[in-house]
């Protein structure tokens, strides 16, 4: 069944449970210590406050809830949105194809794939602006959203993996101070733009699009002004209709939504900054972690482990937030990307059918970088009056780290994860130094930061994500409230432009404000 009352309904009944097993202390937890394996990932989940007859009745839910449809509906490139698309993100570390694969996706996703190896290879030799010119030593990125996060986390995650024969830099701030701190440091003459937007009208990525063309053009750069400029869209229409000729657009496409694009040729950067065979490995990694979930039963299942751990704590324990914590300077942007993998996919208040949905959906997620945010947020995630559910994130091994360094980092995780649970509960101690405990964490342990388990890092997620929908019972890939609020934006922006009211009291009272001191700005400058 797929309405919200049977989704209520079966919360009640798991809460019910729970709490008399709980008050007859009849928890069984014995075999909640073991790791659970996905190719080269492990996972502990011990820590967690559920037990063994709790998991049993979250993954008959699972499949109640239609969870081995919903799979193969996904990898088949059924339609998964209201907008009755697909969501074919898989096709993109599939090139050769799959069972349930239609055939022109791969051949698309093949071509395309061409395409970025070709041009990767010119970027790197130094050929891209011809043998006579200088060859690209900076790249910028400009894009914003998914079209920014994904690129960015990679580049920074495997910086030691880099080939050091070109520089990369990210604009996805309309916020001038972003585009002009990156042009201070570059050498037109030596730099290529890639625009990336999947429906090219995202304001703030045209208008630093524009400001870019523009900076060129007057620092000279004008004859064969086109290859400084790449375009990676899934509308090459809108890219050959704007002020700016490109050398080369790449596509994307309408099946694969923007926050799931990372594995395209969104990742060019990626790809010039790691070498096409590196990019292969990470795709190969998400590969890995897709056949896992389309073949594992209910019961070996890690997405769909993680995603009933996450409707346990959120619905059935009522925890409102969950912290994710990497314990790892290369991965300091994970938090940002999953943030907007989970809370842009799942943060829905109605179900597939347009239902009102009466049960939480995606909770807050936040975090951080450990071990630099233990002394941040950590009093709060120990003694704070709300609990939030922590998943930590461990590389075993650092490539690029010191001596002794990573026994510190590895023992400061696994020590901040046994407090979580275990708490402090001396009777010699003030109440104030007392730690309830309690407080459920998953570990997820990487061997090695490499392109590979990157890539399987990243799928997993994305599943996780996937099944989340599948238990709450919204929809993944739409964003209506982001929608509504670019059309509002281009509202008050036009009002700006042509000195007129938008209609809002409050907006209308700070923009007089603003234009006053917008004409102070212009006078000054003048």
């Amino acid at each position: 069944m797929d309405s919200p009352a049977h989704v209520d309904k079966a919360i009640r009944k798991l809460r019910s449970s729970w709490l008399t097993r709980k008050q007859t202390g009849r928890r069984s937890v014995e075999r909640m210590s073991s790791l659970h394996t996905l190719a080269d990932l492990r996972c502990d989940i011990s820590r967690q406050q559920l037990d063994d007859p709790a998991l049993d009745h979250l993954r008959a839910f699972a499949l109640d809830r239609g969870f081995e449809s919903h799979r193969r509906a996904l990898f088949a490139g059924e339609s998964v949105n209201a907008g009755q698309q697909p969501a074919l993100y898989t096709a993109l570390r599939s090139p050769k194809g799959d069972a349930l694969m239609p055939p022109s996706v791969s051949a698309q996703v093949a071509s395309s794939l061409s395409e970025m190896a070709d041009s990767t290879q010119s970027l790197i030799s130094g050929r891209w602006l011809g043998s006579s010119s200088k060859p690209i030593r900076d790249i910028v990125h400009i894009g914003t959203g998914g079209s920014y996060l994904g690129p960015a986390l990679v580049c920074s995650a495997l910086e030691s993996y880099g080939l050091g024969r070109i520089r990369y830099h990210y604009v996805s701030n309309v916020d001038g101070a972003n585009l002009a701190g990156v042009l201070a440091g570059i050498h037109p003459e030596q730099t290529l733009f890639l625009v990336v937007s999947k429906s090219f009208t995202t304001q703030e990525t045209l208008m630093n699009m524009h400001s870019a063309r523009t900076w060129m053009l007057e620092r000279g750069i004008c004859q064969n002004l086109d290859r400084h400029f790449i375009a990676i869209t899934a509308h090459p229409q809108r890219a050959r209709g704007s002020s700016v000729n490109f050398a080369r657009i790449l596509n994307l496409w309408s099946w694969v939504p923007g926050r799931f694009s990372v594995w395209s040729a969104a990742s060019l950067i990626v790809a010039a900054h790691i070498g096409m065979n590196g990019f292969d490995e990470f795709l190969e990694g998400a590969r890995r972690v897709d056949e896992h979930f389309l073949n594992a039963p209910v019961e070996d299942n890690l997405p769909l482990l993680l995603a009933l751990i996450d409707l346990w704590n959120g619905n059935v324990l009522g925890l409102n937030s969950q912290a994710l914590v990497a314990y790892s300077e290369r991965l300091k942007l994970l938090p940002a990307y999953v943030q907007q993998l989970q809370m842009e996919s799942n943060g829905k208040r109605v179900s597939r059918t347009g239902e009102v949905l009466n049960h939480s959906t995606s909770k807050v997620l936040w975090g951080g970088v450990g071990s630099t945010d233990q002394h941040s947020y950590f009093q709060f995630l120990h003694q704070g009056t709300e609990v939030a559910a922590v998943d930590f994130v461990l590389c075993l091994d650092e490539r690029d780290s010191l001596p002794g360094h990573q026994d510190w980092l590895i023992s400061a995780c696994l020590a901040q994860s046994n407090v979580l649970e275990k708490g402090n509960q001396d009777t010699s101690l003030s109440p104030h130094q007392l730690l309830p405990g309690g407080r459920p964490s998953t570990l997820i342990v990487l061997p090695a930061l490499t392109p590979k388990t990157l890539g399987q890092l990243l799928a997993l997620f994305e599943h996780r994500i996937f099944c989340q929908s599948i238990l709450w019972g919204n929809n993944s890939f739409d964003q209506f409230g982001v929608d509504q609020g670019k059309q509002v934006a281009e509202r008050v922006h036009a009002a700006i432009t042509q000195d007129q009211p938008v209609g809002d009291s409050a907006i209308d009272r700070l923009l007089a404000i603003y234009n006053e001191r917008k004409a102070e700005f212009l006078e000054r400058r003048s």
